[in-house]
């Protein structure tokens, strides 16, 4: 007997917690990784760690990893009609690729 497939293409599933999509939760996990990588890295080459350079590597790095996190939800529809990772590499493409008039 043969029952059809409901297939989704165009959606991420969300499996994460059911709140996030995987690439929303690398998002999540990398930017804190990274700002303990360079803080380590600043620890081993200074031999001291200071509050200050925690929080502004947490800052740099921590805070723009936990934006994408949460606003590149696929249902999140604030940029521009749709999620802010992919707006960032649009308005990307757009600044570096070069521009012909008139269109070809």
């Amino acid at each position: 007997m043969y029952y059809p497939t409901p297939i989704q293409f165009d959606k991420e599933d969300k499996i994460v917690g059911g709140r996030f999509t995987l690439r929303q939760f690398i998002y999540l996990l990398v930017g804190p990784a990274v700002a303990g990588v360079l803080s380590t890295i600043c620890w081993l080459y200074t031999n001291r760690l200071d509050a200050l350079t925690i929080i502004v590597m947490l800052a740099v790095f921590g805070a723009p990893g936990a934006a994408l996190g949460v606003l590149s939800d696929p249902d999140c529809r604030r940029f521009g009609g749709g999620p802010l990772d992919q707006y960032i590499f649009s308005i990307l493409r757009f600044t570096l690729l070069t521009k012909t008039w008139p269109p070809r």
